[in-house]
């Protein structure tokens, strides 16, 4: 936002200016000015800073106030995105929150299983077959809301609606950016983790995905790396946008 002064100058400049201005007028009156008049000079510089730092205050809330009122449909779209994006991280943090630690539960379970000796056949079929059903529900979750649709979602909802009339359609901000590289990673490990089976091959690796990164059962859960990195892409982008509107 253009602004013809710097708040804090003003502020700055005002109080040397005042202050000044009391050094003066105590030159002029003299040593031997009486009490009240020491008093009465005081009172004046005070009353003084109050004016100027009620002034900048209302200069300031004005310049918010203008920006809103006079970019109303930049503002709009801003808070459109942003209430989409808002909408996207609740569901990561939903789906964290419940499933990311529930994956990992499920194959730790079913490794134990397997390297349990001498298991009753009965015990090891129903417990299979309870561990299967709970992957089953984290698949079907995945499936209503955290595939790459979701994804497609933030590219066409808040990427793409960032490069409005007045910005660059050549360079999205990079808080934008930086949060659709974290969700895609994100995502994509949520996909290949919820996609294995319980046999004894994807154990093999465990707690790791695969042998060619270090990306675990655990980097989708609420304290994992991946969605610790979503988060903190989401906080930067609502920290640029408070700071674009002066929030």
């Amino acid at each position: 936002m253009f602004q013809i002064f710097n708040d804090k100058l003003i502020l700055i400049f005002s109080i040397l200016g005042l202050m000044f201005t009391g050094f003066v007028l105590s030159l002029i009156t003299g040593l031997n000015s009486n009490l009240l008049n020491i008093l009465g000079a005081v009172g004046s510089l005070l009353a003084g800073l109050a004016t100027v730092a009620t002034t900048v205050i209302a200069y300031q809330a004005y310049n918010n106030w203008r920006q809103q009122i006079t970019s109303t449909s930049t503002y709009k779209v801003d808070v459109e995105l942003v209430t989409t994006l808002k909408n996207i991280h609740e569901k990561c943090y939903t789906f964290s929150d419940f499933y990311g630690s529930q994956i990992f539960y499920i194959f730790s379970q079913y490794k134990s299983l397997t390297l349990t000796e001498n298991p009753d056949e009965e015990y090891l079929r129903s417990t299979n077959a309870e561990l299967n059903g709970e992957l089953k529900d984290v698949r079907k979750a995945v499936k209503e809301g955290m595939d790459y649709s979701l994804l497609i979602e933030f590219n066409n909802q808040v990427l793409h609606k960032s490069n409005h009339v007045f910005k660059s359609n050549i360079n999205p901000i990079q808080e934008l950016i930086n949060y659709q590289n974290a969700l895609k990673t994100y995502i994509h490990a949520v996909n290949i983790i919820t996609r294995r089976k319980l046999t004894s091959t994807t154990i093999q690796d465990f707690p790791y995905i695969d042998g060619r990164s270090d990306v675990t059962f655990m980097s989708i859960g609420l304290d994992g790396d991946l969605y610790l990195n979503l988060q903190h892409s989401y906080d930067a982008v609502l920290k640029y946008y408070q700071h674009e509107w002066k929030l």
